[in-house]
Formats: structure tokens, sequence, C-alpha cells
């Protein structure tokens, strides 16, 4: 069954999604190969997240990400439709 996490303007529906997938959500402006770097990046720089992901089951090279995978990452990162990526 999966999970609705809910804010003030929109759904974002917690289930598995292959790792593009979800980069191409948080990064939609971007190439699908560059939006999938700057999500792996985003996450190995966030040593208690990626420490998380780790001891659910989060490997390098993962394909997909697990519903529980998912919600750490909206916990750590917010919802994508509210993510604003500044490349400095």
């Amino acid at each position: 069954m999966s999970q609705t996490m809910q804010d003030e303007s929109c759904l974002f529906l917690v289930r598995c999604y292959g790792v593009q997938e979800l980069a191409i959500l948080y990064f939609p402006d971007v190439l699908p190969s560059s939006a999938t770097r700057h999500l792996t990046r985003l996450i190995r720089g966030d040593g208690e997240l990626l420490d998380k992901l780790t001891k659910i089951g989060y490997r390098r090279g993962s394909r997909s990400y697990t519903p529980a995978m998912v919600r750490l990452i909206v916990r750590y990162l917010g919802h994508p439709q509210h993510y604003i990526y500044a490349d400095d």
C-alpha cells in the first residue's frame, strides 16, 4: 500500500521510484542523466541521510528507491515540487 505525504499545496505519492525517475522530479529542467547526478550528489553530500539510507538498503549503483528510502529523501530534501536548486 502506498502512502501519500501531504503538504499545503501538493500531494506526493510515497512508493518505489527508479533513481532517475525521482531525480527528474527534483530536477525537471535538466537532462535525466544530469538530474540523477545532482540527486546522487545531494544524497552523498548529506552524511546523516546517506547513513540512514545505507542502513535500510541503499547501495552505490542502486537502480531504485524503496518507499522507506523515498520517505527519508523527502524528509531531508523536501518535496520535489518545492525543491529549488541553485547551481552556484
